[in-house]
């Protein structure tokens, strides 16, 4: 297709003809493939929708599966520091940044 393109902008008569034979292939072979692809996995995955049964597993008080898991104590020690040591850990971090700039 690249070479049909390059051929047909230099004015060589041969684009042209490269041009014709991509478009019939196209026409032909490869979007009557691509379609039918389509369709056997629209059906393959109506099939997964029809055989799938509902989530069994504990449900909210709205009725919707609890999802996505709440994180463990760990995450939520590690990811910055609680307590009465927030507030000092803050103002470093200002103080830092301020400083650094200016």
């Amino acid at each position: 297709m690249e070479r049909a393109r390059t051929y047909n902008r230099q004015g060589f008569p041969v684009g042209g003809a490269y041009l014709r034979y991509a478009n019939e292939k196209m026409q032909e072979e490869m979007l009557p493939a691509a379609e039918d692809l389509y369709t056997k996995e629209n059906q393959r995955l109506r099939g997964d929708y029809a055989d799938a049964t509902p989530y069994p597993g504990p449900r909210s008080p709205s009725g919707s599966p609890p999802w996505p898991p709440s994180p463990g104590p760990c995450a939520a020690t590690t990811s910055a520091p609680t307590g009465s040591s927030t507030t000092a850990w803050s103002r470093r971090r200002r103080r830092r940044r301020s400083s650094c700039c200016g």
